[in-house]
């Protein structure tokens, strides 16, 4: 035998004594742990959507992508400006250096942006967005139907996945009781 199982049948209440404590320190310290499933995380990108009803790309593009464009470039820390202009809105993404400021630079963009307005269109306002990995729900959940909420509300949707016998080899249908017996194997009728 080795020396450390001699060692570990001689010494059983030493053995028992290190295994106790070290499952007292393991639950101590999994309990102080601080785990997230999705950490807090703040992509530096700012967005800026402009709607313009009515109004075709190319004069989105001219009257009102432009002159964000410029306004987003006064900002300091950007690294790189995309935009989109499609019909009726204009979307301007604003890439800053990691390590700037979100909230500074949120606001230093809505005053650059609010500063270009005045050359804008009047119906155009312009909001600016930003967000983090915190701002998304943590679940999210869907029900489908077949029919309509109305038919819900009243009853006439519901349908049941049970098909009750219509009638036994007597021809008279048995009582509730008898169709089903409630056990998981299924049907067990009577005849009556």
């Amino acid at each position: 035998m080795s020396r450390l199982a001699q060692f570990s049948l001689r010494n059983r209440a030493l053995v028992s004594l290190a295994t106790v404590l070290i499952a007292v320190f393991g639950v101590v310290s999994l309990t102080s742990l601080k785990l997230e499933l999705i950490p807090s995380l703040q992509i530096p990108t700012l967005a800026v959507v402009a709607p313009y009803p009515g109004s075709s790309p190319a004069v989105v593009e001219r009257q009102v992508t432009i002159p964000i464009e410029d306004a987003a470039g006064t900002v300091g820390g950007v690294e790189s400006i995309t935009s989109t202009s499609s019909t009726g809105v204009a979307s301007v993404l604003v890439n800053l250096e990691y390590g700037t400021d979100l909230d500074a630079a949120q606001v230093e963009l809505e005053s650059a942006v609010g500063s270009a307005t005045t050359g804008l269109p009047d119906e155009v306002e312009p909001t600016v967005i930003a967000g983090s990995l915190d701002d998304f729900p943590v679940v999210q959940l869907a029900v489908a139907s077949p029919g309509t909420w109305a038919s819900w509300r009243t009853g006439s949707a519901r349908t049941s996945s049970r098909a009750w016998p219509r009638s036994t080899a007597s021809g008279t249908s048995p009582s509730p009781a008898a169709r089903w017996s409630g056990s998981r194997s299924g049907w067990t009728g009577s005849r009556s």
